[in-house]
């Protein structure tokens, strides 16, 4: 069973490219509106496991940097993923967000 990428995503190879993006209205003050996007390239030497960079330009939090960059590792079994990403590895303080994803 195929499981990279999700939906969004395109595949070649063993390489996996998925990008999501939205605009975040505020609605009582333009200024604070916002594009949102999350993007992730991968290499997937085998099925239940990829490693790889991935990007988010986000302003939903308070950060240094408006655009992100970190790395991602996820493995996957039977339907179920779990993925690791750390952001800004080279701060004193990287964001690190855990994944967990089901498909039934």
């Amino acid at each position: 069973m195929d499981v990279w990428p999700l939906a969004g995503g395109s595949r070649w190879w063993k390489l996996v490219l998925y990008s999501e993006g939205e605009y975040v209205f505020d609605t009582s003050t333009a200024s604070d509106s916002f594009f949102y996007n999350w993007s992730e390239l991968s290499l997937a030497p085998v099925e239940w496991f990829r490693i790889g960079v991935v990007t988010q330009r986000t302003r939903a939090y308070k950060a240094e940097r408006e655009l992100q960059r970190g790395l991602l590792v996820g493995v996957s079994y039977r339907g179920k993923d779990l993925s690791a990403f750390v952001f800004n590895p080279d701060n004193g303080k990287p964001l690190v967000i855990i994944a967990i994803a089901a498909t039934f």
